[in-house]
């Protein structure tokens, strides 16, 4: 019932709580029936490599059993999980969709069920037409939606309907596209089937847009993003609001495009707020929700020691995936790949295990508001001398939204996505070359300059250039968009100086989510700093920063080598006034949850970071690529800062590339320096990076550091004091560290 009404969140925790109990029975037809529903939830929640497993797993416990029904339905599954999968799950094990689908026909054949076979019509009929396959999928869904209405289910005939009119759409025929989206709502007046009015909406919206009918249009597509939003509103769980979210961004770009064709302030504002409707929403659901409280029942007691065996293990493989080969003994591809298989094996294991144990509480999960920031809301929360600059990526379009106080304005960059996608990556392999060494970047230094200036010219041409008669503010939000979280903005190069060297640049994962933290008081415990520094030979200056900057704050909580331990950084109850970790991490784009920092007793991930009892209100990880992110579709950004935010952090400081340890401890104390001194955490970071560029002028040396979040946060009342800065990092000392004076 819940499945019917679009639920979907609590009917995957029913279902989960019905199996635990068929478990405990030792009713494996039972299970399998949980399954077989688990599968269709994830179907509908777009999870096709889980709708995929649990197909699986319970059509072979129907197949032993001669349950021919079950069989078919789960064949039928698998078929739509491969229509829509990436070639990775096309395994050894898997058939093609058609013929998966083919089997599912058979069977409802043999078993003369006319409403299943018209099902299997229905899935056919999608399949072919996403495949350009138009007369087989008009075909198709003719013959189910005919089986469909002798039964009386009008709304499967309606879903027949949505096949038909997208058929209609892409052969351009507007007229009839535009009857069967009507009738398929027509057919839905006595059920509420939001996810299939979503469908029906958004195609009248392009149907009538084609035809120039562009009031029908909006108020289609305003109807289509309503019901979308009528789903999401009760998913809590993050991957499933990601995932479900996937499929309908194109909703919120034909509203925000169609929206601003229209040239009005009024079509810019709702432009504007339908762009933020669709970034980030599971982790602004996650900052609403909090740190995780930890689970405690008893029943949970086995799920917590398997989890906590197969982190154990994990930490183990990672240890020995990313130790610094010895001179003697290097790894082979061979074991590389052995190491590899066994730490996806174990991850896979671990987040099934994860599901389960959060599986009670998503029954009870919050049904929480879909609200975004305003265009007037955002404005009057920002700083004065502020710009906020979002950007928005629709197909090849990048378009500019400028926000102040006095205002907003909207520019379309001639520049296409294809052409920044470029420049960035030969961004990525300019910064990539320092990899080679110390004796490299010595010898070719000059060259690496003008290589790196030339392509970051050709980036700032591109998103900065067209809009220099709008840059005036002293201090710059950047808001970017899929692909441009990747730039650099602070060290993008006009011809003669840097961004950064004119104005301070921050960045915010959402205009909503930097209102949030611009609008919510700061919760400060008195507590006093918290800095962890990693003992590793690879990064030699990891503990002398840490001492550099516990040296600017005589009170501050220091914990290095041994004792920069995981539980010293989780059980944390009371907030630090900020939070520095030296150390080693890894991003995954792989598996970005499980992207993680090193520390002296294992790793810590992002789906650990989630648990922590609270985080500081700033955060540094200074530390290689902590501030990358897998860019999802919506705009999610998983990677370390997304569990820091869920944790309660309101601005971090996160690096983009591969940091040098030497130029980075520089940094920081820089950094703490002018924080003690009382500036704003973005004045801070700007000034750093000028001292550092001043003594190493290459970006790859001051620029992989960006502040995200509330840029305007200053350390807690008591941290601040005159500064005194000491640089004892020169050439010629350098196994000195920085010494306050007063000291």
């Amino acid at each position: 019932l819940y499945l019917a009404r679009g639920e979907y969140q609590r009917a995957l925790a029913t279902l989960s709580q019905v199996r635990e109990a068929y478990l405990a029975l030792s009713d494996m037809s039972g299970v399998a029936y949980a399954d077989l529903h688990r599968s269709d939830a994830y179907l509908a929640l777009n999870l096709w490599q889980e709708a995929l497993e649990q197909a699986r797993a319970a059509r072979s416990i129907f197949h032993a059993a001669g349950m021919a029904w079950e069989e078919a339905r789960l064949w039928l599954n698998e078929g739509v999980a491969l229509a829509h999968a990436n070639k990775r799950l096309h395994d050894a094990e898997a058939q093609s969709p058609a013929s998966a689908m083919e089997r599912a026909r058979e069977i409802f054949a043999r078993e003369q069920n006319q409403v299943w076979l018209a099902a299997a019509d229905l899935y056919q009929a999608a399949f072919e037409r996403r495949s350009g396959n138009l007369d087989a999928a008009r075909a198709a869904a003719r013959r189910a939606r005919e089986a469909f209405s002798r039964a009386g289910l009008h709304s499967r005939a309606a879903q027949c309907d949505t096949v038909l009119g997208e058929v209609a759409l892409a052969e351009g025929d507007y007229a009839s596209a535009v009857r069967h989206f009507t009738c398929g709502l027509d057919r839905l007046k006595d059920a509420d089937l939001p996810a299939v009015a979503f469908a029906c909406l958004f195609g009248l919206g392009r149907a009538e847009q084609a035809r120039g009918r562009t009031a029908a249009a909006l108020n289609h597509y305003r109807q289509a993003v309503a019901n979308v939003e009528r789903l999401q509103i009760a998913i809590g769980a993050e991957d499933y609001k990601m995932a479900f979210l996937s499929d309908k961004q194109e909703a919120y770009q034909a509203l925000a495009l169609l929206a601003l064709d229209q040239g009005t302030p009024e079509g810019a504002e709702e432009a504007f707020e339908t762009v933020e409707r669709a970034k980030s929403r599971a982790l602004l659901d996650a900052l609403a929700r909090g740190p995780a409280a930890p689970a405690s029942s008893p029943a949970e007691a086995g799920l917590r020691a398997e989890m906590e065996r197969l982190k154990g293990e994990l930490n183990w493989y990672y240890t020995r995936l990313y130790a610094p080969p010895a001179e003697d003994v290097r790894q082979t591809a061979a074991q590389r790949a052995e190491l590899v298989a066994a730490i996806t094996s174990r991850e896979r294991q671990l987040q099934e295990l994860l599901k389960r144990w959060r599986s009670p509480d998503l029954i009870a999960a919050p049904r929480n508001p879909v609200w975004t920031v305003t265009a007037p809301q955002l404005r009057a929360a920002l700083p004065e001398d502020a710009l906020l600059l979002e950007f928005y990526v629709a197909g090849e379009q990048i378009i500019v939204f400028g926000l102040t106080r006095e205002g907003m304005w909207v520019r379309r960059l001639s520049a296409s996505y294809s052409e920044v996608a470029e420049a960035l990556g030969q961004f990525r392999f300019q910064i990539n070359k320092f990899g080679y060494g110390p004796e490299y970047r010595q010898r070719h230094m000059q060259a690496l300059r003008e290589g790196v200036q030339e392509v970051l010219q050709r980036l700032y041409q591109a998103l900065l250039a067209p809009l220099a008669d709008e840059l005036t503010a002293s201090t710059l939000v950047i808001v970017p968009h899929s692909v441009l979280h990747y730039v650099p903005f602070q060290a993008l190069f006009d011809g003669r100086r840097y961004l950064v060297e004119a104005r301070t640049v921050s960045y915010a994962p959402s205009a909503t989510v930097l209102y949030r933290l611009l609008t919510t008081p700061a919760a400060s415990d008195g507590r006093p700093p918290l800095m962890l520094g990693l003992t590793d030979p690879t990064i030699p200056y990891a503990e002398e920063e840490v001492r550099a900057v516990a040296a600017l704050f005589p009170g501050a909580e220091v914990r290095l080598g041994a004792e920069a331990t995981i539980a010293s950084l989780m059980k944390n109850e009371e907030r630090p006034a900020f939070l520095h970790l030296s150390t080693h991490a890894i991003f995954r784009a792989d598996n970005p949850l499980f992207s993680a920092l090193k520390l002296a007793d294992g790793w810590l991930s992002v789906s650990d970071i989630y648990g922590m009892a609270s985080s500081a209100p700033l955060v540094t990880l200074s530390a290689c690529e902590t501030g990358r992110n897998q860019v999802l579709v919506g705009d999610e950004l998983v990677g370390l800062c997304r569990g820091f935010f869920a944790a309660g952090a309101r601005a971090l400081v996160v690096s983009l590339w591969m940091v040098d340890d030497r130029s980075t401890a520089r940094l920081m104390a820089r950094f703490y320096d002018e924080l003690r001194a009382g500036r704003p955490a973005d004045q801070a970071l700007r000034r750093a990076q000028l001292e550092t560029a001043s003594q190493l002028d290459h970006p790859y040396y001051w620029a992989p550091f960006i502040l995200t979040g509330d840029a305007h946060m200053h350390l807690a009342a008591g941290q601040a004091a005159t500064p005194t800065y000491v640089d004892c990092c020169e050439p010629d000392r350098p196994q000195n560290v920085w010494v306050p004076e007063e000291v």
